[in-house]
């Protein structure tokens, strides 16, 4: 199982679950969310979009994203629009 298929099998109570075994850091937890949509996605999707899923601001989002980005995790298909990495 990739990584885009887990993400999509991860449930939302097994992250809470998962969380509340230890004490959270927030930002690997809006990473997952941000990866997590992108998954749930068909294909590529616009920055619009994404932040619309996870509900956060473009701003917030493109942050993450770029720096998912630069770690190839993520692929920058067109102007705002990603992609999982090739």
């Amino acid at each position: 199982m990739n990584f885009a298929e887990r993400l999509k099998s991860l449930s939302e109570s097994e992250a809470l679950e998962k969380s509340d075994r230890r004490q959270a850091i927030q930002s690997v937890g809006v990473s997952i969310e941000i990866l997590k949509a992108l998954a749930d996605g068909a294909g590529a999707m616009t920055l619009k979009e994404i932040s619309e899923k996870v509900d956060m601001a473009p701003a917030k989002v493109q942050r993450y994203l770029a720096s998912f980005v630069k770690v190839g995790m993520v692929e920058r298909v067109a102007n705002e629009v990603y992609a999982f990495g090739p």
